[in-house]
This record gives C-alpha cells, sequence and structure tokens, in this order.
C-alpha cells in the first residue's frame, strides 16, 4: 500500500504542470512555491543517483518488483512515452530513447511552469 501511495504521489508531481491550470489559483498560492523549486531540483538529483529519481529508489527499497526490473518512466509512463517516442521523436524504446524522452517531458514541464508563472500567475 505505501509503495502504491508513493508511486501515485509520484505520478501526480510528474503531471502537476498540466493539473495547475485547472486548479483555482486561491488553492495553488500555498503550496506551489515549493512545487516550483522540488521540479527544478528534480532532474537535478539524477546524476548523484545514476540517473534514478530518488523516489524511484525508494520505491524500489520498500520492495516494488516492478520498479527492481525497469525504472519508473517503463513501468508507469509507457502508455504516454512509446507512442510519442515512435511517432513524433522518432527514438526507440530503449534506455537511450527513454532518458531522452524523459528529458523532453522535463522539458515540457518546465515550459508550462514558466508560461504559468509569468503569464497566469505573476503577469495577471
Amino acid at each position: 500500500m505505501l509503495i502504491f501511495i508513493l508511486n501515485a504521489i509520484h505520478m501526480l508531481l510528474i503531471f502537476v504542470p498540466i493539473i495547475i491550470y485547472f486548479i483555482k489559483q486561491k488553492y495553488l498560492k500555498p503550496w506551489f512555491k515549493y512545487y516550483v523549486i522540488f521540479s527544478i531540483i528534480t532532474p537535478l538529483h539524477w546524476i548523484f543517483f545514476n540517473n534514478k529519481c530518488a523516489l524511484t529508489l525508494i520505491s524500489r527499497s520498500l520492495g516494488d518488483k516492478q520498479a527492481k526490473k525497469s525504472g519508473f518512466s517503463e513501468k508507469y509512463l509507457k502508455w504516454l512515452y512509446k507512442p510519442l517516442m515512435k511517432h513524433v521523436f522518432n527514438l526507440k524504446w530503449n534506455s537511450d530513447g527513454i532518458a531522452k524522452m524523459v528529458n523532453i517531458h522535463w522539458i515540457f514541464n518546465f515550459i508550462l511552469l514558466w508560461y504559468f508563472i509569468f503569464y497566469k500567475y505573476v503577469c495577471k
């Protein structure tokens, strides 16, 4: 159960940049600044964990057998990544292609956050 909750939080954190466009700003105000710093730090910490996310490593240490065989993206984001990799970015489903797709996803997330901060949040 703890692994499920951790992975659900992991998934939620990945898609917050899309979700924020559907949440009223009064609900965002208390926690949004913390999410922004967290999302900026996320890709930066991967270098210290052999290109793995700390949440994935915690999930593995708690016994997530599927996460031990593959990474979080391979297990939980295949439904999104594989079609994009094949039809949009012409990438192969291997560790190099998945790493590129994860980085493309984070670039997309940062663009969504940037747009939200400067055109929806600050400059409103």
